[in-house]
């Protein structure tokens, strides 16, 4: 049933004179198994956002329901421990357990399972962020690198069966080859658990890759819903957003061969295999 937002307004520190509005009559449907790429400027009310569809915040005006459910209702933020899985900036940073099965475990402690099902839930979730359990489990989660680190925290969020995965800067502060194996890694867990992915991020290009939609909020309101499929080489998505290498590449690629490009080449593995593509027709056409 995804996620549903319907008229939602939320501002922070309402009794105060720092009072700030974060969230301002937004309204959006995310259906199940679909990876969505929240996006805009510092304080555009993103990470708001992400904390509304998970329940750890409940709007001022309108509704959210998560899986169906109405996240204002009293019990609500019980039963969304079990369907969201949430991620928060700079994840590692809370990691405290002494080894990596127990701090991906420590959620599921007094749920009623047993050592033994609380270890094949550890098991399964380490494996799906490419974690071997018998390698990693009995390892310090502080002696990890910082891309091991941020596959423990998700591992954790996973490690209750969610049917959301929300993350909050993803793959910020990570080296470009490791950046580029998380969001492999999040199109990965989409493909073999079926669940719906929100991902709050500044990284255009990351997002480009591995979300099927792009969201764009300016002030607190949506600017701009778009899919990256359908995005043209010399579409400007969002006034607010700087350009990346790849689609300024895609925009003179345009002026040389206007009409031309399909939509969706903002993916860097559509351009190469439509470059591939023509490259090899041209080598046909020349023997």
């Amino acid at each position: 049933m995804g996620i549903r937002f319907q008229n939602v307004s939320f501002t922070h520190a309402k009794r105060s004179s720092v009072r700030q509005s974060a969230v301002s009559r937004f309204s959006l449907d995310v259906p199940d198994g679909q990876i969505v790429a929240v996006m805009g400027p510092s304080g555009s009310g993103k990470s708001t956002l992400g904390q509304l569809a998970g329940g750890l915040l409940v709007p001022d005006g309108g509704t959210v329901w998560v899986d169906g459910v109405d996240t204002r209702k009293r019990g609500s933020r019980r039963i969304l421990l079990q369907k969201v899985g949430y991620v928060a900036q700079f994840p590692e940073h809370q990691l405290f357990e002494a080894t990596v099965a127990q701090d991906i475990g420590f959620g599921l402690r007094g749920s009623g399972m047993t050592e033994r099902e609380v270890a094949d839930r550890v098991k399964r979730a380490m494996e799906s962020v490419g974690l071997p359990y018998e390698r990693y489990r009995e390892r310090s989660p502080f002696r990890l690198s910082g891309g091991e680190k941020r596959r423990v925290a998700i591992a954790g969020a996973l490690v209750r069966n969610p049917s959301l995965l929300i993350l909050d800067e993803p793959t910020v502060g990570l080296d470009p080859a490791v950046r580029l194996q998380l969001l492999d890694l999040l199109k990965r867990i989409r493909a073999e658990n079926g669940i719906t992915v929100v991902t709050i991020t500044h990284d255009l290009q990351g997002a480009l890759e591995c979300a099927d939609r792009l969201v764009f909020l300016e002030n607190g309101e949506l600017a701009a819903d778009v899919r990256t499929a359908e995005l043209s080489p010399a579409c400007k998505i969002a006034s607010s957003l700087p350009s990346t290498p790849l689609i300024r590449l895609l925009k003179e690629f345009e002026d040389v061969f206007p009409g031309q490009l399909p939509p969706g080449l903002v993916r860097e593995q559509a351009l190469l295999d439509f470059i591939s593509k023509r490259l090899m027709r041209a080598k046909g056409r020349s023997v």
